[in-house]
């Protein structure tokens, strides 16, 4: 007859706790061994939150308003700055604070979705992840881009779980959405959570399309503000940041790799408005008249963001240079590290795909951190490619690979029984 034997893996899932204490141990760790200063985009936000905390509001260091970046990870750290000082080290201290709660939500997703052993799994995985600890002390919008996005996430969990609507649930969930979508525009994607659910669990499309609409309104209730403060500085009503069409073009014009590219000199001449109109028109054009080429840069764009993972490494070079020299090995070390993690994280990924696929029943609640994982995806597949847009995926890959590690191994054989 066939028997199924089940080999437990003897793995012990980490306690929340432990891993809570793990993670802020490391990142502290990490500040204190790396007295970094910000660098590349990092100037950018840092300077933002200082002019906020200024009570400058939301503009260059030359009294300039701003528009063309988010709002809201500079508007995060500028009440800390406000408080407690403009140091780097408050903001690397609040950087700490969101990875720990990144973490707490990882564990929360996959304790809700699948099984407790899964999110302990999951939130181990986010707390070792190197590039995740090196990023406490960069000024980089990912700090607060992904505990948002995994709340909302787990948010959507509960209102699924819920046997009816609840509308207050519903509407914190718009809240959290719309905070979200002022530290990274595309998170609005992920309002399609909802949908997926419903689709999963066979749920009431009703009730699904009601948490849905009510989550969407309370969202754009809170950006309105946004949009009537960009109708008054820039002529132009938007909810969200003035630099959409231009990110488009970096990705889809003529010559582009689907990565960065420097805006062309012409739109750098016009008005901010202008000039993304103006990229906007050349890049529309491109895809409409080079379907093909479009579609060959999505693949290009996907494997350009997913082939290695140096960024957090980047933007720390001045702290490993000013602890460990200009000579040192340590910064290809890093890279090495946090681009062989990745991997190894991409992998996990794939055996989960592959093992969710072969079941004979397959985990529904799985499909739906594919999914999640997807609309973090699709930014970096449809638009603009770099290092640094896979990070928001990587947090769902880490759920998707806790899955993998809190199951057994099942295998199959063929024996005889006593009775034959």
């Amino acid at each position: 007859m066939l028997s199924t034997l089940s080999l437990r893996r003897s793995l012990p899932a980490p306690r929340l706790r432990t891993t809570l204490l793990l993670a802020l141990f490391l990142r502290v760790l990490w500040i204190l061994l790396c007295p970094n200063e910000p660098s590349s985009d990092q100037v950018m936000y840092d300077e933002y939150a200082r002019m906020i905390a200024q009570g400058n509001g939301y503009s260059y260091a030359n009294g300039e308003v701003a528009g063309w970046w988010p709002v809201g990870y500079p508007a995060l750290v500028a009440p800390f700055y406000f408080l407690f000082g403009e140091h780097h080290a408050v903001a690397y201290g609040l950087n700490t604070v969101l990875g720990c709660l990144s973490i707490l939500f990882c564990f929360l997703i996959g304790r809700d979705l699948i099984s407790e052993r899964a999110g302990r799994f999951a939130a181990f995985l986010f707390c070792i992840h190197p590039s995740f600890i090196l990023y406490t002390t960069a000024l980089g919008s990912e700090n607060a881009a992904i505990p948002t996005a995994l709340l909302f996430v787990w948010l959507c969990v509960l209102g699924a779980k819920t046997r009816t609507f609840n509308w207050r649930l519903a509407a914190v969930t718009g809240l959290v959405l719309a905070a979200a979508a002022y530290v990274r525009a595309p998170s609005v994607l992920l309002g399609l959570c909802p949908l997926l659910l419903a689709m999963m669990w066979h749920q009431s499309w009703a009730r699904a399309f009601a948490f849905t609409a009510l989550t969407a309104a309370v969202c754009v209730a809170l950006l309105l503000p946004w949009g009537f403060r960009n109708q008054q500085h820039f002529e132009r009503f938007s909810l969200f940041s003035l630099n959409g069409q231009s990110n488009f073009w970096m990705g889809n014009h003529e010559g582009t790799d689907g990565g960065y590219t420097e805006p062309p000199a012409e739109s750098m001449a016009m008005s901010l408005v202008d000039g993304e109109d103006y990229m906007g028109e050349q890049a529309w054009q491109f895809v409409r008249d080079n379907p093909g080429q479009y579609l060959k840069l999505c693949v290009q764009r996907s494997v350009m963001t997913l082939q290695s993972d140096t960024i957090a490494v980047e933007w720390n070079k001045i702290g490993i240079y000013k602890r460990f020299g200009e000579d040192t090995e340590v910064v290809t070390l890093l890279k090495l590290t946090t681009t062989a993690f990745h991997y190894l994280l991409l992998l996990g990924v794939l055996a989960a795909l592959y093992r969710w696929c072969g079941r004979e029943h397959r985990l529904r609640e799985v499909f739906y951190l594919f999914g999640a994982a997807a609309l973090t995806a699709a930014p970096f597949i449809l638009i603009v490619g770099g290092n640094r847009y896979h990070l928001p995926m990587m947090a769902f890959c880490c759920i998707l690979v806790g899955w993998i590690l809190s199951e057994p191994i099942k295998k199959t054989t063929v024996g005889r029984s006593s009775a034959d």
